[in-house]
């Protein structure tokens, strides 16, 4: 035995593999002899006669240290050497099914193919390959049923591959599997999904649990006021703590006029960038930024929490129409000159997401005639390489923080048309009333919902969705296509049109 392990350490295959047969011809069920061919078959790509060898000892022996290690070794050779990156994942598990039956046996083995399966994961969500790292995940709660993080993983996998049947029933799963505050987690995700299907009667339920997850808990001791019960109490005053991102913040800035046309005092807490912008929002009394001295209140509320709390028909929701006032504003920004028969599209290509970013030079399938102009809503330059010209009249006001979104939204309200990608302009324009087109990606975020071309919360916007596989060139074909119609429908006038389209 020991010719055998010292040809086989210094790589002479051939004759080790003869010495071992020599061995098990005399002894088939010998430890050792097992346990060294089976590396060496493995080694020249024989998996299935590695891994029978080692069930043969497994079966004769038991699963000692030796063969636990053995076997962890020969799955993490087998993952390293003959799993390329660049096979399909049904080609892995078909070569690792062998490994399965021992698996359960051996805790090493087994830590090396969930480490490959489970660990794989966040660099394929990082990479945006949702659908193999789904498919991944699926293997990896094989492997290792109830783990709380692989099942959440998956459900967020599914979801964004668009599997939101199955997402759901990850999410489930992973609210049974996890803690406190896991299950709270998974709750707002399967409450995410049901704003995304239009369950919204679910949202009662799945609302109760959101501030046991650890990272948002500390709304509920934040300040010394009561949280808004979903009681209407005439002359109470209301404070809203803009939640989550600007979008999200004007999204649910709608609220305040429900509780102001209901006899409450509505005050809005946000970032200091959308302060100016909050308070020529519809029904806000004041609007403040942290360090601001906070007014008196009644009660206090998550802007999204009244979402999720007053909502109830995704056919239509609260304040759909426009309700931010911007000819309140004192603030002005340019007022863009018109010759007869311009239209003026407002457009926004770049968002912190590169996967819902627009091709600038695609905007060019939209100068159908002369008289199109592109104007750029963001403070991102346009790419030399696209070769077209956007105006730029906000530039030197993106300079001022403050009133940045105000500058924006005063903009906005003298476009004819704004096409976007999912971004924050999305939600201005719709706030502000202006017709707006949104470019989304094939599951986009979930309050644009599925499988519409219209939103419950803007009157004015319309949805161009990019199916699956397709490109972004055949969402602008579309967009040009309706683009003409609407061109086609104006009739000729003599003085230009505020909004001819």
């Amino acid at each position: 035995m020991l010719d055998a392990r010292h040809h086989h350490s210094e790589g002479r295959l051939f004759v080790a593999r003869l010495l071992y047969d020599a061995i098990l011809a005399v002894e088939p069920t010998h430890h050792d002899a097992l346990h060294g061919l089976a590396v060496l078959l493995v080694q020249w790509g024989d998996v299935k006669g590695g891994l029978d060898l080692i069930g043969r000892a497994v079966d004769r022996h038991g699963m000692t240290n030796d063969l636990d290690r053995t076997l962890a070794r020969l799955t993490r050779f087998y993952l390293e050497r003959f799993v390329q990156p660049t096979d399909g994942l049904s080609r892995r598990i078909d070569v690792i099914a062998p490994l399965m039956p021992k698996l359960r046996q051996s805790p090493a083995a087994y830590e090396q193919l969930f480490f490959h399966f489970g660990g794989a994961t966040p660099k394929l969500r990082r990479e945006g390959h949702y659908r193999t790292a789904a498919r991944f995940a699926k293997v990896a709660t094989l492997i290792e049923p109830g783990r709380f993080d692989i099942l959440f993983n998956l459900g967020f996998f599914l979801e964004a591959d668009g599997d939101f049947e199955g997402a759901a029933a990850a999410y489930r799963h992973a609210a049974a599997a996890g803690d406190r505050s896991q299950h709270a987690h998974a709750c707002m995700m399967s409450m995410h999904l049901a704003f995304r299907l239009g369950r919204w009667s679910e949202f009662k339920g799945l609302l109760a649990h959101k501030y046991d997850y650890d990272v948002v808990g500390w709304w509920k001791t934040h300040l010394p006021v009561p949280i808004w019960d979903g009681t209407i109490r005439e002359g109470a005053r209301i404070l809203i703590n803009g939640e989550s991102g600007f979008g999200d913040v004007i999204q649910c800035l709608r609220y305040a006029d429900y509780f102001s046309q209901r006899g409450m005092i509505v005050h809005i807490v946000c970032v200091p960038g959308l302060k100016a912008l909050c308070a020529l929002g519809k029904g806000v009394t004041s609007a403040l930024t942290q360090g601001d001295r906070l007014p008196p209140v009644d009660f206090r509320a998550q802007s999204f929490d009244l979402f999720y709390t007053l909502e109830t028909d995704a056919a239509r929701c609260f304040g759909s129409g426009p309700y931010i006032e911007i000819a309140k504003s004192p603030h002005r920004a340019p007022t863009l000159e018109r010759r007869d028969g311009d239209v003026l599209i407002g457009i926004k290509w770049t968002t912190t997401d590169a996967t819902k970013d627009l091709p600038l030079a695609l905007f060019a399938k939209l100068l159908l005639r002369d008289g199109i102009r592109l104007v750029s809503l963001q403070p991102e330059p346009p790419d030399a390489e696209s070769g077209l010209t956007v105006e730029r009249p906000l530039d030197s006001y993106f300079a001022d923080p403050a009133y940045a979104f105000v500058s924006t939204a005063w903009v906005i309200d003298q476009m004819d048309l704004v096409v976007t990608a999912d971004s924050v302009i999305a939600h201005l324009a719709g706030a502000v009333g202006a017709k707006t087109w949104v470019a989304l990606k094939p599951v986009p975020d979930c309050r644009w919902l599925v499988d519409r071309t219209d939103t419950p919360f803007y009157d004015s916007a319309t949805l161009f969705r990019q199916a699956p596989d397709e490109p972004w060139s055949a969402v602008f074909d579309r967009m040009a296509e309706a683009l003409r119609q609407r061109l086609e429908a104006v009739r000729p006038v003599v003085q230009p049109m505020a909004r001819p389209i």
